[in-house]
């Protein structure tokens, strides 16, 4: 089982205040957690910075909101996680999986295409989301539009509002078939010419937004 609690500990970390919303989103968040996390020593704040590629006021505001919120903390060396923040990072290690380069020609010619595999109980919380509602979201947080793609043994399918099943492009779905494993969930981002880590942090952050429609604001 998944505990959505420490998610909503993340959205926490996101929401404005003061009625100043920052300038990361839930995807910085959860990257600086693993970058954090998979460090031997630790991190310190001019890297995080630069690895994030946020600026410096931004990352300060980030790593003061995390080691408030019990996620991560300081030593002499830099900046570790705590138990809390490693079961996030577990979580997203485990269960999310970043795609970029994908084929896009059967979609859109001149389109970016990438996103994230949610695997496991993620996967199985976002079928239960209306497709339509995930493509919403993603447009929301900056695509053109999104593919959502599902998994089902060896066999790829888009699923349709209403319970439908339609077909997966002939070049995108070779290119998932090694990615994907039974029970897995695709969401693709498609985006303009973008730089594809852009088009990767729409549908990350598109996905936070529906896991996390359960935590209290």
């Amino acid at each position: 089982m998944i505990d959505y609690s420490e998610l909503c500990i993340v959205k926490s970390v996101i929401e404005p205040r003061r009625g100043v919303r920052p300038a990361f989103t839930a995807y910085e968040v959860l990257r600086a957690i693993t970058l954090i996390h998979s460090s031997m020593r630790g991190l310190g704040r001019p890297t995080l910075m630069r690895m994030l590629g946020l600026g410096e006021a931004s990352t300060r505001t980030l790593l003061r909101r995390l080691s408030e919120a019990g996620l991560i903390t300081s030593r002499g060396y830099g900046f570790v996680v705590t138990e809390h923040g490693r079961h996030i990072a577990d979580l997203i290690n485990n269960y999310i999986l970043d795609v970029e380069h994908l084929p896009p020609d059967e979609v859109c010619s001149e389109c970016t295409l990438s996103g994230v595999v949610l695997r496991g109980p993620l996967s199985s919380e976002l079928r239960g989301k209306p497709v339509l509602a995930i493509r919403d979201t993603a447009v929301r947080e900056g695509a053109r539009g999104a593919l959502v793609i599902a998994s089902e043994g060896h066999y790829l399918y888009l699923p349709l509002p209403g319970g439908g099943r339609g077909r997966v492009p002939h070049k995108l779905g070779q290119a998932l078939r090694t990615l994907m494993r039974d029970g897995d969930t695709a969401v693709l981002s498609i985006c303009g010419d973008m730089d594809p880590r852009s088009c990767v942090r729409i549908a990350f952050n598109a996905v936070f937004w529906l896991l996390t429609e359960r935590c209290r604001s």
